[in-house]
């Protein structure tokens, strides 16, 4: 598993990783066909481990461990808000808004900003107000401060 990514592998090779995946009971095996599929880009890996992210049945370590993977590729800022809006553990949400922060899109901001205004669970929305505020940015403080003291 751990030599996939690396050289020489083929669609072949994903393809046999993301069954074995559906076979697997371990959850330590689980995780390194999650990083190995996450190290390569294809559409394919993304659509699985999207899959695994959305999967309430999976273990939430499993489905954070997957987000973070897809968070290293090219998923859209849209994307993201739109897992983060499906998420149903506190362990997903703050993957996302983790994600989130590495963003340097507009979007990201309006989103951790949405998060701010909307999260009903304090930890999560004090982890939104620190990526804000990290960003040093006034035009932002300024949103955040409207938002914080109505």
């Amino acid at each position: 598993i751990q030599s996939y990514g690396r050289e020489n592998t083929t669609a072949d090779d994903a393809a046999y990783l993301r069954a074995l995946y559906g076979r697997e009971s371990s959850e330590r095996v689980k995780e390194a066909i999650v990083y190995a599929l996450g190290s390569t880009g294809t559409e394919d890996n993304v659509n699985f481990l999207l899959a695994i992210a959305k999967n309430p049945s999976e273990s939430s370590s499993l489905r954070a461990s997957s987000l973070n993977r897809i968070s290293r590729m090219n998923l859209s800022v849209d994307d993201l808000g739109k897992l983060y809006d499906a998420s149903d553990s506190r362990t997903m949400r703050r993957s996302l808004v983790n994600a989130l922060s590495n963003r340097q899109e507009p979007a990201a901001v309006t989103k951790l900003l949405e998060i701010v205004k909307l999260s009903t669970d304090p930890e999560i929305k004090a982890s939104a107000i620190e990526v804000l505020i990290r960003k040093k940015d006034p035009e932002i403080n300024k949103k955040l401060a409207a938002l914080i003291n109505p």
